[in-house]
């Protein structure tokens, strides 16, 4: 068998099988080899969205069955794709992937990401010649997910553009957000950017639309 790069080979042993291939004292010390010590520690450490985003930015090859048909040829043959960031919005809303399917199952994702509260700069991702932009934002709500994949507990974080204070949003109840940083959590969701340069929108200065009166030829069945 040939490995791949980042293909792993996973191989599960009871105590029987264990004791029968190694001496006892043995076995221990390839339970505790460092890979699988490293390889733990790995896991368990927080991601930033700079790794999410560059792993959506990244170039994907599309080969076995996801091979791509060229029209020139009539043929599918082994490709590459790659999306890149040319025009950022004035509000950006993220998306963080929180299920992998495994076997048959869809599990949910409870790794920590870690995301930037005061100054989200996406300059580095936006391609040579896409043209000048403000590539700053700030965030200005979070909404988590607590529980499993089909089932759990909505919350949210909005930031008053008022008195700039950070609330929680819990059912019916709202409570003051003290520490700014337990936003960054295992629950974070869905992730709310605005750009910085963005002026606000005053709704008090919005005239109401006036009723459209009802057309007489209309009738109701």
């Amino acid at each position: 068998m040939i490995l791949e790069d980042g293909q792993t080979i996973a191989i599960t042993w009871d105590s029987k099988n264990v004791n029968e291939a190694f001496l006892e004292h043995k076995s221990k010390e390839y339970l505790h080899d460092k890979t699988v010590y490293e390889t733990s520690i790995k896991e368990k450490e927080p991601l930033s969205l700079d790794d999410c985003i560059n792993e959506f930015l990244a170039p994907e090859v599309l080969d076995g069955d996801d091979l791509w048909f060229c029209s020139c040829c009539k043929e599918h043959q082994q490709s590459s794709k790659k999306m890149d960031l040319w025009k950022l919005p004035p509000v950006l809303i993220i998306h963080l992937k929180r299920f992998e399917q495994v076997g048959n199952k869809l599990c949910k994702i409870d790794k920590l990401v870690q995301f930037p509260i005061d100054t989200l700069d996406l300059s580095q991702y936006i391609p040579q010649g896409a043209g000048p932009q403000e590539t700053t934002y700030e965030l200005f709500a979070c909404l988590n997910h607590y529980g499993q994949m089909r089932s759990g507990h909505y919350t949210a974080f909005a930031k008053n553009k008022n008195d700039k204070k950070w609330y929680c949003f819990d059912d019916g109840r709202c409570s003051v957000v003290e520490d700014v940083t337990t936003l960054q959590s295992k629950a974070a969701y869905l992730l709310f950017y605005i750009r910085k340069n963005h002026e606000p929108i005053d709704f008090s200065q919005i005239e109401q639309k006036a009723e459209v009166p009802p057309d007489p030829n209309c009738k109701l069945m």
